[in-house]
């Protein structure tokens, strides 16, 4: 899954002059941004290590800002500051780059920014790129402010306005986004909720209502703007309301419903507040509710998306085939999150008791899953035989005993046992449910069925065994949901434990390498998110991940074929100092 290049860092790159500065997924530009989004408090070396969580390391990050220093984009402040080893000196952007790219503003800025005319020193284009690109460095504060709260976001630019918004990443923008908008008037900065028919939304926006208090202590933040208006969109008109928690208070009891609640900040007030600081705090207390919303609520798209960081339309289908299906298989490459989210929905199912984890292997049996006869030691020390009773058998009598609760058997890399021989007989009772379809056991001779409150979750690793050679009987008795490399997944993991920076840089590399794969073999011999997803990415580094870790898979991929295992490594790490 393929997300296009931030929009916020391609409307500053934009704005740089030409050869200035690397490319925009560059480190080089990496850490222009991290200085320029501390605008006048700066950072020294080591903390732009610690910002950053560059796998290359301080020199490297180092030897990108000397590049930026030379260029004449950032400065030494004169101040210096502890590093823990002694004391070191503090970069800042540097006056001409203040004046572009600076997330504070001004009455000056205000005036430049919004100038319809052209005079000869700045064209109208000109000055519409370094408005956008102002707008861009204030609206990264609202991922930012996300951020230092371990949450991740997702931002759109407006094509049209000098304008930016910013949302839970992986869900609908309609359950709640924080704008931000430059005009001749000033900053507004507003809180939205657009209208959704989606059922379960409802119980979301109830929710909302209940931290109404919270979310209008969270927009004023402690900073009076000049005016604050809200107003609430309906199929019959619109109202305006200017107290903040009447206006949440409609816009929650009817999601079909929308409303915008907007504080202005005037150019005279501009001068007497940090407005990016001001834009930090609010994303970061609002953004901190919303996600608590969510976690609050029962509705299991949500808990897909926040345990398991899939996109909203991914999780909604999953949710509404699992809840209408007894039998589904995830199939996919290895590390796409199969396991780990058919057990979030196994829990969304029913409680933790009634589920059943099953891991097939080679060796596993019709005797191990359903019912067969063991060798049993008796109180003489002879050697007897039992009839052993399966986990299948074990929790379809279970179900059948309590019809009003709901039970499921998750079985992990399903492809991986001898399949006709495990089901055996059971494939009739996969397609036909209930008491009015038993059949006899043939080592009880008792008669059994499957109870209709039992699903089977399976998972299958689609690069182990092609699922054309899954026993077709079989298969078409489940329902098959494929689960593909997800980059996004990915982005938003490690940018909650990491940087965003590191994120972008592992989504790049690993979908590089999918690329290549997919075109010298196919689609199941790819890498799943979950090969990146480490906490201490920074510290191992990628060259050291590819020999552990990509480089065995790989060469068993290409069969032993050593030009073909170098072209993959060139792809994946390249140059991994970086040198832009």
């Amino acid at each position: 899954m393929t997300r296009p290049k931030a929009p916020l860092d391609e409307a500053i790159h934009e704005a740089l002059a030409p050869g200035t500065i690397g490319a925009v997924d560059s480190w080089q530009f990496k850490v222009f941004l991290a200085i320029a989004d501390e605008d006048s408090s700066g950072l020294t070396d080591h903390e732009l290590n610690a910002s950053l969580k560059a796998t290359s390391g301080l020199n490297n990050l180092r030897a990108r800002r000397i590049g930026l220093t030379n260029a004449g984009l950032i400065q030494l402040s004169g101040e210096k500051r502890s590093t823990g080893t002694g004391k070191a000196g503090v970069y800042v952007l540097s006056e001409e780059s203040k004046r572009n790219f600076s997330p504070n503003l001004g009455v000056s800025d205000i005036e430049l920014l919004s100038s319809e005319s052209q005079d000869e020193a700045e064209s109208l284009l000109a000055r519409r790129t370094r408005a956008r690109a102002r707008l861009a460095m204030l609206a990264r504060q609202m991922q930012r402010g996300a951020a230092a709260n371990s949450i991740a976001v997702e931002n759109r630019l407006d094509e049209k306005d000098i304008a930016a918004s910013c949302y839970l990443a992986g869900t609908n923008p309609s359950r709640g986004q924080v704008e931000v908008k430059i005009d001749s008037d000033g900053v507004y900065i507003s809180l939205r909720f657009t209208a959704d028919e989606d059922a379960q939304y409802r119980t979301y926006r109830q929710k909302l209502k209940e931290h109404s208090e919270a979310l209008a202590a969270a927009m004023e933040n402690g900073t009076d703007p000049e005016n604050r208006f809200g107003r609430v969109f309906r199929e019959l008109g619109s109202e305006d309301i200017q107290d903040f928690s009447e206006w949440l208070v409609l816009v929650s009891e009817e999601p079909t419903s929308s409303g915008v609640y907007t504080l202005h900040y005037p150019p005279n007030l501009l001068e007497k507040i940090q407005i990016a600081e001001n834009l930090n705090n609010i994303s970061r207390a609002v953004f901190t509710i919303l996600r608590q919303t969510e976690e609050e609520s029962t509705d299991p798209i949500l808990v897909i998306i926040r345990e398991c960081l899939l996109d909203e339309s991914i999780a909604k289908q999953l949710v509404r085939l699992t809840s209408s299906a007894t039998q589904v298989l995830l199939s996919g490459p290895p590390g796409t999150g199969k396991t780990h989210i058919v057990r979030q929905i196994a829990k969304i199912l029913t409680q933790e008791s009634n589920i059943l984890f099953l891991q097939f292997h080679p060796n596993y049996s019709y005797e191990d899953f359903v019912e067969g006869i063991r060798p049993k030691l008796t109180l003489s020390g002879a050697i007897g035989y039992e009839l052993v009773h399966g986990p299948l058998r074990q929790l379809s009598e279970r179900a059948a005993e309590e019809p009003d609760k709901g039970f499921v058997l998750v079985i992990d890399e399903l492809n991986r046992a001898d399949i006709p021989r495990v089901f055996g007989e059971l494939l009739f009772l996969l397609e036909y449910r209930g008491p009015g379809n038993r059949i006899r056991l043939p080592y009880s001779g008792d008669m059994f069925y499957l109870p209709v409150n039992l699903v089977i979750l399976a998972t299958m690793n689609s690069s182990d065994r092609s699922i054309s050679t899954m026993d077709a009987a079989l298969h078409r008795r489940f329902r098959d949901f494929r689960l593909e490399p997800d980059t996004e997944v990915l982005r938003r993991w490690l940018e909650i434990r990491t940087s965003r920076e590191l994120a972008d840089d592992a989504a790049e590399r690993l979908e590089r390498l999918n690329e290549a794969l997919a075109d010298e073999l196919d689609n199941d011999h790819t890498f799943g998110h979950a090969a990146l997803m480490r906490a201490d990415l920074s510290e191992v580094g990628f060259e050291a991940i590819w020999y552990e870790s990509f480089e065995p898979v790989v060469r068993d991929f290409f069969m032993g074929n050593q030009e073909a295992v170098l072209r993959m490594r060139e792809t994946f790490i390249g140059d991994i100092n970086d040198e832009e």
